[in-house]
């Protein structure tokens, strides 16, 4: 990371794409720090953006456009008849003009050559009050699934399961093996992603596969209140668990898993990690959350850790409790994760309350007391505060003498932060843009389990 932000600050006439924003602050130590290039994000936010960025609303296909394009995937090369082209333009319209939507629809119509375009709306509209949760757009996705997925109920129940199992992955990339439970047999994996790609649900690489992420969102969601099966979102959510679980655990061959087993499972683990349904918890899954939370704070990526951290958070508090020092050292990693990303919104309130509790349940000079206390200093440092993060580091830094010794790692850290913001306090006092040295450690983990 620190190597491609160096050389985009050196070389000028390049592009960046953010796909998906979904926080446009995320985007800030990019746009900050390098401008001798384009940025180019993508985003169903509408808000929220710097008044000095420009933005346009790409919205969803006109009439004409979107009239053609069902034509040409329903018919293909055949020339459809008026009545045809009139079906097709009132279908187009029921449907918004939403591309996806209609790249689903004329797949289901290909599958399906007994069913007119008009048949086909009016099955829409009888899903239409059985579906009035979400936005339009997804109101629509979700008539468009209902109706897919009663056909595939009959014709191929393990595609739906499949496509419910999905939903709870990362979007990009999921394996067939992923998706190939113990004594499964992978061609019928295989067939049932076939027949998922041929509805437009996935697109598939004949070993990994994709879903679209609206169709994520409304799979996730019970659909109606009188759904004949309101459980089935969360059945796809304990198969997607159970396959990431599966495939950690390695085979009788291999003693422990390996590191691109690890990489591999990595971007599903945290997705699953920020789609917990309330109530909803997993003991072995959350080690998962924690081991590769540890793995990717040693990589460098804390920021990506935030959603296993609030998961591993949240079954702590349930298990043990709000006090208990694991609790504690969850809620620290926690708070030290938004630090790391800059979320300072976060990451103060809660340091402050762990401290708090730290000195409550651990004492004023245990050590992970005193890294909580280390951690908060850090915070009100980077937010600008010097009035509050000075006196803080001078008491961690004579603590740490006293409790670890004038020489220990940790004393050193607080010795070496506690001159720099002395240094960058005297630069602002005089006005100063001297550049102050850099801090070392910034934040810290807890040691705990």
């Amino acid at each position: 990371m620190a190597w491609a932000m160096q050389w985009l600050a050196w070389h000028p006439d390049w592009l960046l794409v953010y796909d998906n924003v979904e926080n446009p602050d995320d985007l800030i130590p990019y746009t900050g720090a390098l401008h001798r290039g384009h940025h180019l994000a993508t985003s169903r936010r509408t808000t929220g953006w710097p008044d000095s960025a420009p933005t346009l609303t790409l919205g969803n296909l006109d009439p004409d456009d979107a009239t053609m394009l069902l034509c040409r995937l329903v018919f293909k090369e055949n020339s459809p008849t008026a009545r045809q082209q009139a079906e097709a333009r009132g279908l187009a319209a029921e449907l918004g003009y939403f591309p996806l939507a209609i790249k689903q629809a004329g797949a289901y119509l290909v599958q399906n050559r007994g069913i007119s375009l008009d048949t086909y709306r009016r099955r829409l509209d009888a899903k239409l009050a059985k579906t009035a949760h979400g936005a339009d757009v997804e109101r629509t996705i979700a008539r468009i699934w209902n109706v897919t997925l009663q056909t595939l109920e009959g014709a191929d129940p393990l595609a739906v399961e499949l496509l419910h199992t999905v939903a709870w992955l990362a979007p990009d990339d999921i394996p067939h093996s992923l998706l190939t439970s113990p004594g499964a047999d992978p061609d019928d994996i295989a067939e049932a992603v076939g027949t998922l790609a041929a509805y437009s649900m996935v697109t598939d690489t004949g070993t990994t596969l994709s879903v679209h992420r609206l169709v994520q969102t409304v799979l996730r969601t019970p659909q109606t209140a009188d759904d004949t099966q309101p459980t089935r979102h969360l059945q796809g959510r304990d198969r997607a668990e159970q396959a990431v679980l599966h495939s950690l655990t390695p085979p009788p061959s291999q003693d422990t898993t390996t590191e691109d087993q690890w990489d591999n499972l990595t971007p599903h683990l945290v997705t699953l990690a920020a789609t917990i349904p309330s109530g909803h918890n997993n003991t072995a899954l959350t080690a998962a959350y924690i081991n590769t939370a540890n793995r990717l704070h040693q990589q460098g990526h804390t920021a990506r850790t935030i959603p296993l951290m609030e998961a591993a958070l949240a079954q702590c508090e349930q298990v043990f409790g709000d006090t208990h020092p694991n609790t504690l050292t969850s809620r620290n990693n926690l708070a030290s994760a938004f630090l790391t990303a800059g979320d300072l919104g976060r990451a103060i309130p809660l340091l402050e309350a762990t401290l708090a509790q730290y000195e409550q349940v651990l004492g004023d000079t245990h050590p992970e007391t005193l890294t909580s206390r280390h951690n908060l200093a850090n915070a009100y440092r980077a937010a600008g505060d010097l009035g509050r993060a000075i006196p803080l580091m001078e008491a961690t830094l004579v603590q740490r003498e006293q409790v670890l010794g004038d020489t220990h790692p940790n004393t050193i850290t607080s010795r070496h932060n506690l001159a720099s913001a002395r240094q960058k306090a005297q630069a602002v006092q005089h006005g100063s843009t001297a550049t102050s040295v850099a801090d070392a450690a910034p934040q810290e983990p807890s040691t705990a389990d």
